[in-house]
């Protein structure tokens, strides 16, 4: 059984790359998100405050020393965890452009065949009569 020549031109490769880079780029932006590092509870102070970080991401900040005391002047809470759609919409965002150029490649290329079918049974006119 003979095996299929696969012949592309300099336009399709061209897209074809594109395409992967654009998959490839969907899947490191949701890399990102997912799966989220653990924190760890870390607090340090020096003669003049401290920052505690909490195990849960929160963040608090203080000021003071050992004579006067301390004082809390800071909490920065950590931002919710983002929603599904939000982590893998860069992923659907990729595949739904490349299943668009794969449709419009496909009626394009089923066009021009039926083009080419067309125009080889279509009738000459009359001048493969004229002598």
């Amino acid at each position: 059984m003979r095996r299929p020549c696969m012949l592309f031109t300099v336009r399709q490769m061209m897209i074809m790359v594109a395409l992967v880079g654009l998959n490839l780029a969907g899947a490191i932006a949701t890399s990102k998100y997912y799966p989220r590092p653990p924190y760890l509870s870390v607090g340090y102070g020096n003669g003049r405050g401290f920052i505690y970080y909490k195990a849960d991401g929160t963040i608090l900040q203080g000021s003071g020393n050992a004579e006067t005391g301390y004082r809390l002047t800071r909490v920065i809470r950590r931002p919710p965890r983002p929603s599904l759609l939000q982590i893998w919409s860069p992923v659907l965002a990729s595949v739904a452009i490349t299943l668009g150029v794969l449709v419009v490649a496909v009626r394009y290329v089923a066009s021009a065949s039926r083009e080419v079918r067309d125009t080889s049974t279509a009738p000459t006119l009359g001048l493969s009569e004229v002598r």
